[in-house]
């Protein structure tokens, strides 16, 4: 640091120290410049060039691997939904968000590029043409083909936690197969092996993760005939630890012996073959007030399902 700089500096502090007395000088020249830095990121929001992620899979095993270099305690909650970028740009976005960050996870919003969107409203136009043109027998055949329209919008918000990792290259961002197809089928997007995305800041402390009151989840069917008692165990027990879910999600639950419980050996088969069940998630709410903006019905919110909290039933198979 230069001399001109150092006596500049020492001229703030004193000035703060007669004008804000009963502040740590110090620690009130950090807080201002974190405030200086937010006021000047909302002022220059609009003319900013935002970071386009490519949004790309990898195995699981190398999700938890990055991810734990991150998280400890909570690795098993977010595990599922974890999206990994490159550290610096993780520090960019954490210092324009404060607020969000939590235990080593950044909370932000998820949309897509404008680009992608273009791309894909092209897309739905040219499909609905085809769709209104088949002439359903029924209405009913017309709904199970056709539902949660107002789920599936490219410019649809999504809640997602981020973390950072040195081994991860810029502009890339990693996740899970699983949370790629829910991410997809948010934006109501198909056959798609990269989606390009922006994160942004949270709309507001209303769309932030908190606990479901209810949930409804039900089994994606498969060729083996499963005793609604068995289902429920393996949901209770993948449910002992937290998750984060959020509505039209599709996870899995592998078929451990800790997850079958006493149903293990009567569903060998099962295990052995499948190994796995997969689960559509239909309904989340809570008791929290939905906030009121124009953005609530955009935002797809992310809820923590705990057991003996949330009130969780099985519905009809799909």
């Amino acid at each position: 640091m230069n001399e001109q700089t150092c006596r500049k500096l020492w001229v703030i502090k004193f000035c703060l120290k007669v004008v804000y007395p009963k502040y740590n000088y110090y620690c009130f020249l950090v807080f201002l410049s974190i405030k200086y830095r937010i006021w000047w990121q909302r002022k220059n929001s609009n003319r900013k060039v935002m970071d386009c992620f490519e949004v790309k899979t990898i195995p699981l095993h190398l999700v938890n691997s990055l991810v734990k270099e991150r998280l400890e305690d909570n690795l098993p909650v977010l595990m599922n939904k974890c999206i990994i970028i490159s550290k610096e740009q993780f520090i960019q976005l954490g210092s324009e968000n404060l607020f969000y960050l939590d235990n080593g996870v950044l909370w932000v919003a998820l949309k897509l590029t404008p680009d992608e969107k273009r791309k894909h409203q092209e897309k739905n136009n040219s499909n609905k043409e085809i769709q209104f043109s088949l002439h359903y027998v029924t209405s009913e055949l017309h709904k199970k083909l056709w539902t949660d329209t107002a789920q599936n919008r490219v410019d649809n918000i999504r809640i997602v936690p981020i973390v950072g990792s040195k081994h991860v290259s810029e502009n890339i961002a990693f996740t899970n197969e699983n949370e790629f197809y829910n991410i997809a089928s948010c934006f109501g997007i198909n056959f798609c092996k990269d989606i390009s995305v922006t994160f942004h800041p949270v709309p507001n402390l209303d769309c932030s993760p908190k606990i479901a009151a209810a949930a409804e989840v039900s089994l994606i069917v498969n060729d083996y005939d499963l005793a609604n008692d068995f289902i429920k165990e393996v949901l209770n027990n993948y449910f002992g630890t937290p998750k984060l879910v959020s509505t039209n999600d599709i996870f899995s639950i592998d078929l451990t012996p800790d997850m079958t419980a006493k149903y293990h050996y009567k569903y060998l088969d099962l295990v052995q073959s499948t190994g796995r069940l997969y689960f559509k998630c239909k309904k989340l709410c809570s008791d929290v007030a939905e906030m009121n903006n124009e953005t609530k019905d955009k935002v797809v919110h992310t809820f923590f399902i705990v057991k003996g909290v949330t009130q969780l039933t099985l519905g009809e198979n799909v």
